[in-house]
Formats: structure tokens, C-alpha cells, sequence
């Protein structure tokens, strides 16, 4: 996040010091949200794919769509979801910088997403996802390891490698996580304690899936079902191609550029077969 803000100011300092000031003197010292000059929609009405045009003169933009973010006077995107959306724009120039929400309803899926979005999220009705219990590998003697690390080249944990036992006794193995776009990206955590018997605590949140990057991340760092300390905030995780299914998940998160962390996951009520 830090990078990001670095960036925005950047342009900035590059607007102040190359465009003429003169430029900006319509807007005053300093900009308000009705000097912006901008226009959010759909390119038909509700749909999902919308249009973003800047029409503020001399001002460089930093548009958050929710799911991503661009730096270009006008833009297209697709959203994933339905319902009303908030679009942000965030003008930059000699004045200084000054954000504008711009709300957007969406009542119809009529341009496709990627498939990653369906796989996540069961379509974007919800998809709920568990420990890859009795997903084996050659080099695990026939036991199902679902964390681990390995090689900067591994996608199964191959060095450490973590167990149902392990898993039970740090209390996440009966954890479930949900992903659903019934609104928004929404991440749901379901944490049952050791054995799965505690009382369930829910913890509710946002997911960011960029499908350029196979990335993604919670918005507040609720884990996927275990974090590690040395993970940082806005730390993303990669899946690696082929391994989002309809059954099975797998994140990585590649650690100072040594090592991959490997989350092994199922569909909940997925089971492997004995040849597996």
C-alpha cells in the first residue's frame, strides 16, 4: 500500500513541477470534490462492464475500482458482482488531491469474467473451502501434508511438511473459508478451535483477486485458515496455474525470495479417491 501512495504522490510532484500552473488556476490552491469532472457507467444500463472517464483538465487520476486500480484517464473494467458499487477516483495536480466516490449499480453478468472467478466462488454464489484431507504426493509416504514449505519451485510441501495432527493441534483443521461476490468479494473465515469443537467464531471480510497476476489477499489480513507472523500486511498470494479447480486450491507465498509457504486446499464435501 505504501508503494502505491509513493507512486500517487510521485506523479504529483511530476504534474507540479512540468505542467504550467496556469494550467490549474481554475481549480484554486487548493481542489474540492465538485472540481472534479468525471463520469462512471455502464456501457449498457446495469451492466458489468463499466466506463471511467476522467474529464478534469491538467490533473493526473488513480481510479479504485474495488477489485483494482488504473492510473489511465479512461478506462474499461469488468466488476464481478452485482449490486451498488462505489468507484473512487482520486485527482492529482499543482492544488494538491482530492477524492470523489462515484456509485455504480450493477443487474446483470453480461460480460464474462475469467473462470478464476467462478472456480473461487462457486459462481459467485459461494464456495466453501476446507484442508485438502487426503490429498497425497509421492514424497509424503502416503499422508496428506496441507502446509508446508519448499524450493521457490515447489507448489506441494516438500521441506516442512504439516499434518491433520499438526494442523488440529494448532486449532485450524476444521477451519472453513467461504468466497462469494453476493455484493462485493466478500471472504468469510469460520475458526472451530482444536478437534472442531469450540464455539464457531466467524470473522467477515473482502478479497482482491487480480487474474493478470493469479494473486490474491484478504483486505484485513484474515488469514486463509493460518497465517504466519513473518507474512506482512498486504503480503499477496500466488496460485499457481492449474492448481484452482473446481475441487482443489493451492497459494503460495514466496518468502525473501528463498522459499514457498503452500496452502493445500478442497471444495468442502470433496473427496479423494484411493488412487489419488
Amino acid at each position: 500500500m505504501k508503494k502505491i501512495i509513493y507512486s500517487i504522490w510521485a506523479v504529483a510532484l511530476l504534474i507540479a513541477s512540468c505542467a504550467p500552473i496556469e494550467q490549474h488556476e481554475s481549480l484554486g490552491d487548493i481542489l474540492s470534490p465538485s472540481d472534479i469532472k468525471a463520469e462512471v457507467y455502464g456501457i449498457t444500463p446495469g451492466s458489468n462492464q463499466i466506463v471511467m472517464e476522467n474529464k478534469t483538465p491538467g490533473v493526473a487520476v488513480y481510479w479504485n475500482y474495488i477489485v483494482g486500480a488504473s492510473t489511465r484517464q479512461s478506462d474499461t473494467i469488468l466488476l464481478p458482482f452485482l449490486g451498488q458499487q462505489i468507484i473512487k477516483l482520486t485527482v492529482l495536480c499543482a492544488g494538491g488531491s482530492v477524492t470523489k466516490e462515484f456509485p455504480i449499480t450493477i443487474e446483470e453478468i453480461n460480460h464474462p469474467l475469467d473462470p478464476m472467478w467462478n472456480l473461487l466462488t462457486g459462481g459467485g454464489q459461494g464456495k466453501t473451502w476446507v484442508w485438502a484431507t487426503g490429498n497425497t504426493h509421492p514424497n509424503w509416504g502416503g499422508r496428506p501434508a496441507m502446509f508446508g514449505n519448499g524450493a521457490t519451485t515447489d507448489y506441494y510441501p516438500e521441506w516442512w511438511l504439516l499434518f491433520e495432527e499438526d494442523l488440529n493441534d494448532w486449532g485450524v483443521l476444521y477451519d472453513e473459508m467461504t468466497f462469494d461476490l453476493k455484493g462485493g468479494a466478500n471472504f468469510t473465515l469460520v475458526q472451530k478451535g482444536v478437534d472442531g469443537t469450540a464455539a464457531p467464531v466467524t470473522r467477515k471480510d473482502q478479497f482482491i483477486l487480480d487474474v493478470s497476476k493469479r494473486t490474491i489477499k484478504t483486505v484485513s489480513r484474515t488469514p486463509f485458515l493460518h497465517d504466519e507472523d513473518f507474512i506482512p500486511d498486504g503480503a499477496v498470494y500466488f496460485i499457481p496455474p492449474g492448481m484452482l479447480t473446481e475441487d482443489e486450491l493451492t497459494l503460495v507465498y514466496t518468502y525473501n525470495g528463498e522459499e514457498n509457504y503452500i496452502w493445500k486446499f478442497k471444495r468442502k464435501g470433496h473427496e479423494y479417491s484411493s488412487t489419488n
